[in-house]
């Protein structure tokens, strides 16, 4: 039988207390509220609107142009399973993720005329803006007040994590929405809603963000899982066992799927000497990273603290804030849910560490949960306030943190999101101009100084071999028809280890083949071939 209790999924079973506890609907407050929710929402969209057009090299334009040149060739050519990522050579594929994002950017694009960068950006825009439904309707359900869930939202999107990532070329915010999604399902499911729509809602979001990215999604599954064996008791777990199967199948079907993806992907790769390089089993301890990471300062002050959390709850005043609420609140339940949204936000640095340590987008994935979390308690604070004095100081703080979040964005990357990089002085997309200007389309380019970026291949729409720095650097001349099935137009050499020994390589190369011309372009040398 399905269950529609409305238990809160952190109370034990016989506790009916409120898990929020907040009773003071102050009109104050909720007008504060809406006012901050409405200038970051406006803030967030207008500066990501100037941008819209601007080259997408402004940060990690490595990873922003891997995910365009995908959804770039799935415009072109269509949806297959072995997409073409064409920067490390023949036969051009290099899954990762299963392209959902991309397609989804594809094909608006293809449909609308709209340039494939600028839905790109929309696209991402669009799905961070969603991602307010599933909280919002999963902190309703956790009986979190009106204000509180403002409050929570307003937080998470005036974070410069969001104001900045929101409107690049990424799917982070795909992710983040789909686990979004499946937690807010799965949190019915601990409330006591066994219903099929709440199990088909887990399996169906939990697939869609398992194939997007699966490390924004697999902690929370763990944390959650951990909540509901506590929950439920080991024991209790197993006497109803028809109810218990149809939950593995839930879970078990959409990771079986996702692991089969990550398989496949492999598979595909490892048909390319780069590529076999780029595989799940040879990237492995490179993502993790090591002990010595997860206990050092560069961690946890430099990435966890002074990247994240000084820059979205006005430097320390959001650690204050969370130590005097967990020091001075007697609501236990509601303890519980801000410190697993503190476990949340810190898991998956000590998970993925390297990732996260290297990628400062990496933390789209989690900074949302320090947001709740923090917002709850100065809810929390703001209600257990005696007097109105009291209430006005809170109010006070809590604009200040929110000015704080806009503030590093403004002194931060905003001018790098409004105004973008100088094409002129860019020294790839100078390169990537000159190669698409003078070189055919149905020939491939090989690169040499720009590790296995596919910003040089994206912008010159060539299919490319960009050889990394850590590769062996001549065995892509010597052993050319091992990358390529068709001879390269040109040859691009910038600085990489070993240069002058690549160019003689080059050289040798052209006693067989007629050179077209040797230029320089943006202090590189381009070799052009007829």
């Amino acid at each position: 039988m399905n269950s529609t209790s409305k238990k809160n999924p952190i109370q034990g079973k016989n506790n009916s207390k409120s898990l929020d506890g907040l009773t003071w609907n102050s009109l104050a407050s909720e007008r504060l509220a809406w006012f901050l929710l409405s200038v970051v929402v406006t803030v967030l969209v207008l500066t990501n609107l100037a941008g819209l057009g601007n080259p997408i090299v402004e940060a990690h334009g490595f990873r922003q142009t891997q995910t365009a040149i995908t959804a770039y060739y799935l415009k072109l050519n269509g949806f297959k399973l072995n997409y073409e990522t064409p920067a490390v050579g023949y036969p051009w594929s290099i899954p990762f993720e299963f392209p959902i994002y991309q397609y989804i950017t594809a094909v608006i694009s293809k449909y609308t005329s709209l340039p494939l960068t600028h839905t790109g950006r929309l696209v991402s825009l669009l799905f961070t803006l969603l991602s307010g439904f599933p909280i919002w309707q999963a902190l309703k359900n956790l009986n979190v007040s009106k204000f509180t869930r403002l409050l929570g939202l307003t937080l998470f999107l005036s974070s410069p994590v969001y104001m900045f990532w929101s409107g690049t070329f990424m799917m982070e915010s795909a992710a983040l929405f789909f686990t979004l999604c499946f937690m807010y399902f799965t949190l019915n499911v601990l409330g006591g809603n066994k219903s099929l729509t709440n199990l088909l809602g887990m399996g169906v979001f939990l697939l869609l963000a398992g194939l997007q990215k699966v490390t924004t999604v697999l902690t929370p599954l763990a944390i959650l899982g951990v909540v509901y064996v506590s929950q439920q008791g080991f024991r209790n777990i197993f006497k109803n066992l028809g109810w218990t199967l149809k939950l593995v199948l839930a879970l078990l079907i959409p990771l079986g799927l996702s692991y089969l993806w990550i398989r496949y992907s492999d598979q595909v790769k490892s048909l390319n000497p780069i590529g076999l390089k780029l595989t799940s089993a040879y990237l492995s301890q490179w993502n993790y990273g090591t002990l010595s990471q997860r206990l050092s300062s560069g961690l946890w002050y430099d990435v966890i603290y002074y990247r994240n959390i000084l820059k979205m709850s006005g430097q320390f005043l959001g650690l204050l804030t969370l130590i005097y609420y967990f020091k001075c609140s007697k609501n236990v339940p509601q303890k519980k849910i801000v410190g697993i949204s503190l476990s949340l936000f810190l898991a998956p640095f000590l998970v993925f560490t390297n990732l996260h340590m290297v990628h400062s987008y990496y933390q789209v994935s989690n900074s949302v949960f320090f947001s709740l979390g923090l917002g709850i308690a100065l809810a929390a604070l703001l209600d257990q306030a005696k007097t109105e004095k009291g209430r006005r100081y809170l109010h006070i703080l809590i604009s200040l943190i929110i000015a704080s979040n806009l503030y590093f964005y403004l002194k931060g990357s905003f001018r790098e999101k409004v105004t973008g990089v100088d094409e002129s002085s860019h020294s790839v997309l100078t390169l990537a101009k000159h190669i698409k200007d003078h070189t055919p389309s149905d020939r491939p380019v090989i690169w040499y100084g720009q590790d296995w970026s596919s910003e040089g291949p994206f912008y010159s729409e060539r299919r490319s071999l960009a050889v990394p720095a850590w590769f062996d650097q001549l065995d892509p001349i010597i052993h050319m028809e091992s990358y390529l099935k068709d001879p390269p137009s040109a040859i691009v050499l910038c600085e990489t280890p070993g240069k002058e020994t690549v160019r003689q390589a080059i050289l040798d190369y052209a006693k067989n083949v007629p050179l077209a011309s040797q230029t320089e372009v943006a202090k590189c040398e381009v070799f052009q071939f007829l």
